[in-house]
C-alpha cells in the first residue's frame, strides 16, 4: 500500500447531533513561476505558504486526476517541486494544492496559468513527425494518423526558472499506420476467470467461478501481473457491475481480495487492473444472487454551509454495518477510474453506523462547488454504485 489515504473534513451529522474532525490547514501563498509559455519544458516550481513539512507533497489537479509531484521540503513556508513537460504541453489552467497525509490536510488550490506560446521576440524553425497506429479485432485491420508541430527558441528572457520562451516557428507532418489482430473474450478454466488474450496485464479472477450462484454478496479476488503486451505495473483496480462502478483502490496492488453486497438478481462483474500507461485490463465474470444483500440507503445530494455547496452522502441503514468509510470521486459524471481526483476516508478508522431511524451525512470539503464530479462510496461490504453530482438535489 504505498498510496496514503486522503482524508479531507469529515462532517457527521447524526440525529441533529454533529461531530467534526478538522485537519490541520496548509496555505499557499504564491507560486513562483505563478505562470508561463505552454511547451516550454521542465521546471522547478516554487510554492510559498505556510504550515508545511517534511511530509508535505506538492500536487497538480488536472483533468486527467491528481498527480503528485516529486517534492522538496526547505522549511515550514516553502516547498519546491519539479514539473514535467508533459504537464505544460497545453495552454489553460492547472490547479496547485498541498497534500499532507501525516496531518490528514490539504491547502486550498493554487493556479498556475500555462500560456500559449509565441511571446517574445526573434524567429525560429520547427519541424513535426507524425505516427500512426492501428489495431483491430477479429480479422479486421485499422489505421491511424498524426500531426505533430515544432517550435524555435529567440533570446528574450522568460519567468523564474522557465525555459527560455521566445520566438516561435511551426512545421507539421502526418503519417499512417495500419495494424490487424485477432481478439479473443474472457475465458475460464478451473474455476478461474482471465482478461482476454492481449490484454496489457494479465487479470486473473479466482473467486468468484463464472456463472456461480451467491446470496446477497459476492467474495471477488484477482490478481494481476504483466505480460508482453507491457513494461508497466499494477497502479490501481476498479470493479464495474455492467459499467458501473462498485469499488476502487488507488494502490499498486498486484492482488485484491473483498467481500460485496449484491442486489437480487443478475451481475455481470468487471474486474479490472490499469497499468502505470493507465490502460485496463478486465476479466467479466458473470454471477446470480439469489437474495439482496443490501442494507444501507445511499442519496447522494449538494450539501450547502458558510455559503459554499459541497458533494454529500446521506446515508441511513436497515442495520448495524461497521466498516471504513471511503468514498472516492472521479472529474466526470460516471466514474472513470482514470479520472481520479479526491478521496474521503476517515483516517482509515472503523465505523459503525447503527440501523433503524439513524440517520447520517458526509461530505467533502475540497471541492466545493464543484457539481461535475461523480463518486462511489462505500462501507464494510456496502456500496453505492456510482453517484452523479450533476443531477444531486439539495440536501438542506
Amino acid at each position: 500500500m504505498s498510496y496514503p489515504p486522503r482524508t479531507h473534513l469529515l462532517v457527521c451529522l447524526l440525529v441533529g447531533l454533529s461531530c467534526t474532525n478538522l485537519a490541520i490547514g496548509q496555505t499557499i501563498t504564491g507560486l513562483s513561476p505563478s505562470s508561463l509559455q505552454a511547451g516550454s519544458g521542465g521546471f522547478v516550481l516554487t510554492v510559498g505558504g505556510s504550515n508545511f513539512n517534511s511530509e508535505s507533497k506538492v500536487e497538480l489537479v488536472t483533468s486527467s486526476g491528481v498527480q503528485t509531484l516529486q517534492t522538496y521540503f526547505i522549511n515550514a513556508n516553502l516547498l519546491m517541486a519539479g514539473v514535467y513537460s508533459g504537464d505544460v504541453l497545453n495552454p489553460g489552467t492547472v490547479q496547485v494544492e498541498v497534500a499532507n497525509y501525516s496531518t490528514q490536510s490539504n491547502s486550498a488550490p493554487s493556479n498556475l496559468y500555462v500560456l500559449a506560446a509565441g511571446s517574445g521576440s526573434g524567429s525560429g524553425s520547427g519541424s513535426g513527425t507524425g505516427l500512426g497506429t492501428g489495431s483491430g479485432s477479429g480479422s479486421g485491420s485499422g489505421s491511424g494518423s498524426g500531426s505533430g508541430s515544432g517550435s524555435g527558441s529567440g533570446g528574450s528572457s522568460g519567468c523564474y526558472m522557465c525555459a527560455p520562451g521566445s520566438g516561435s516557428g511551426s512545421g507539421s507532418g502526418s503519417g499512417s499506420g495500419t495494424g490487424s489482430g485477432t481478439g479473443s473474450g474472457s475465458g475460464s478454466s478451473g474455476g478461474s476467470t482471465t482478461s482476454p488474450a492481449g490484454s496489457d496485464l494479465l487479470v486473473k479472477v479466482t473467486s468468484p467461478s463464472s456463472s456461480q450462484s451467491v446470496n446477497g454478496s459476492v467474495t471477488i479476488a484477482a490478481t494481476a501481473q504483466q505480460t508482453s503486451q507491457t513494461d508497466g505495473s499494477v497502479t490501481f483496480w476498479g470493479i464495474f457491475d455492467s459499467g458501473n462502478m462498485l469499488w476502487y483502490d488507488r494502490n499498486p496492488d498486484t492482488s485484491i481480495n473483498l467481500n460485496l453486497a449484491l442486489s437480487s438478481g443478475s451481475h455481470k462483474l468487471q474486474v479490472e487492473a490499469y497499468d502505470d500507461s493507465n490502460t485496463s485490463s478486465t476479466a467479466t465474470v458473470p454471477v446470480v444472487s439469489t437474495s439482496s444483500g443490501k442494507t444501507v440507503n445511499w442519496n447522494a445530494c449538494m450539501y450547502t454551509t458558510g455559503g459554499q455547496q459541497y458533494q454529500a452522502m446521506k446515508i441511513s441503514s436497515t442495520q448495524p454495518v461497521t466498516g471504513v468509510l471511503q468514498s472516492q470521486m472521479f472529474w466526470n459524471s460516471n466514474c472513470d477510474p482514470v479520472q481520479w481526483t479526491d478521496q474521503l476516508n476517515d483516517v482509515g478508522s472503523t465505523t459503525t453506523l447503527g440501523g433503524g431511524s439513524f440517520g447520517y451525512l458526509y461530505y467533502f470539503i475540497h471541492r466545493a462547488n464543484t457539481p461535475n464530479v461523480s463518486a462511489v462510496w462505500t462501507i464494510g461490504n456496502q456500496t453505492s454504485g456510482c453517484v452523479n453530482y450533476n443531477t444531486a438535489p439539495a440536501c438542506n
